[in-house]
Order: C-alpha cells, then structure tokens, then sequence
C-alpha cells in the first residue's frame, strides 16, 4: 500500500473522456477500481488478481477509502488495450466497479 500523497496525478483525454493516470517510483498506472474504507480486504484482492494475471498494480489509501492502479505496460496484448478494466472476480466478495469509475487509460490505442 502507497499512502495518499505518494506519486503524482495526472490526467489526460482518451476517446473524449478524461483519465486518471498516477506516476509512481517512475511507472505509469491506470485506475482500475475504487473501494471505500470498509473495503480494504476487497482492494487488496483486486490487485491480487491482477498480480496473479502478470500484471503488477498497486493500492493507494486515500482519505475516503483506497484506489487499486494498475501498471500500464506496452504491450498489444494487455488486457487493459482491449477493454478489461478488472480482473475477473476470483472471489464472489468483489464487487462490480461502477463502470464511470474504472475507464482505464491505454497509450496503446
């Protein structure tokens, strides 16, 4: 877990909307989902899902619960260039993102 002002934000337009992207430790990430404070055990799982995909990510703890980023790498196979913005839930406890909240980034596109 990261804490709350650990990296930087940014955001950009892609498809006419506008991303969240957070540069960290020098590697650029995605959002992938949002959890509220009650949820930590759920953010975890989200990015333990997506790790055990070969995909790192990270959990950030924010002021109003915690943000699971995923790294964006380049490669024209990675899930988030074709639209999979979650891991499949492995656990029935994980919840379906709301989907405004869960557009990923991709510089693939």
């Amino acid at each position: 877990m990261i804490s709350a002002d650990a990296g930087h934000f940014f955001r950009f337009y892609l498809g006419g909307q506008l991303q969240e992207g957070l540069r960290y430790d020098n590697k650029l990430y995605g959002l992938s989902d949002r959890f509220s404070v009650h949820q930590s055990v759920s953010a975890y799982r989200c990015a333990l899902a997506w790790s055990e995909k070969g995909i790192p990510g990270l959990v950030q703890e924010q002021g109003n619960g915690y943000v699971v980023w995923v790294e964006m790498v380049s490669s024209l196979h990675h899930p988030l260039v074709h639209g999979h913005h979650s891991p499949p839930p492995s656990d029935p406890s994980l919840q379906a993102p709301d989907p405004a909240l869960t557009t990923l980034p991709s510089i693939f596109y």
